[in-house]
C-alpha cells in the first residue's frame, strides 16, 4: 500500500478434492518434491493440526455417506436462523 505499510492475506481452505487434500498431506514434508523452506508452526503442532482436519474431513465424509446434513437433522432450523432458512433449504433440495 506504501512505504510504510504492508497488506497480506492468509487462505486457510482446504477443498475436498482429492489432489488438493493430497497436496494438503505433503505440508512441511521434509524430503520430496513437496519440499520448501521451514514452516515457522513446529512440526508436531503442524502434525495435530493435520490429525484434527483429518478427523474433520472423515466426519464429513461420514455425514455424506448418511445422505448429508439434512438426512441426519444438522441443518434443522435454530431459533436464531432468519425466518428464510428454511425456504432457502427447502430451494437446495
Amino acid at each position: 500500500v506504501s512505504e510504510e505499510m504492508c497488506l497480506g492475506t492468509y487462505e486457510s481452505f482446504v477443498s475436498l478434492h482429492p489432489s488438493h487434500v493430497e497436496l494438503f498431506l505433503h505440508t512441511g514434508d521434509a524430503h520430496g518434491s513437496h519440499c520448501a523452506e521451514p514452516f515457522a508452526i513446529p512440526s508436531a503442532e503442524l502434525r495435530d493440526t493435520k490429525d484434527d482436519i483429518m478427523d474433520l474431513l472423515e466426519e464429513a465424509r461420514n455425514q455424506l455417506a448418511r445422505g448429508g446434513p439434512s438426512a441426519d437433522g444438522a441443518w434443522s432450523r435454530k431459533e436464531l436462523a432468519p425466518g428464510c432458512w428454511d425456504r432457502l433449504l427447502e430451494a437446495l433440495r
